[in-house]
């Protein structure tokens, strides 16, 4: 899993984007770049897509939010009381999965 986030961080930093980050949630990769990077990255786009889905990604997606250190730190609130975190939506994903065999 790692390699593969590595490979898409090298191919994108090889068009010429200094910094980026590749987030992978199960199988979507989650591409932040600064904002200023974003004329180059789309002049790319169908190339990255091709080399993203080789790597074994489904999705391939661009956080308007652009880079930031500590983006995976963040929860997602829903409603007022209720927050969870990537793992929390992992396992609730698995239940789902296994709940509909």
């Amino acid at each position: 899993m790692f390699e593969r986030v590595r490979e898409a961080e090298s191919y994108i930093t090889g068009l010429g984007i200094t910094q980026c980050r590749v987030r992978n949630h199960c199988g979507i990769a989650r591409i932040e770049i600064h904002e200023k990077d974003l004329a180059c990255l789309m002049a790319a786009s169908v190339s990255i897509v091709n080399a993203f889905i080789r790597l074994g990604f489904i999705y391939i997606t661009l956080d308007l939010q652009w880079f930031r250190s500590g983006s995976m730190d963040h929860t997602v609130e829903i409603g007022d009381a209720l927050s969870f975190n990537v793992q929390h939506a992992r396992a609730w994903r698995r239940d789902l999965s296994t709940s509909r065999a």
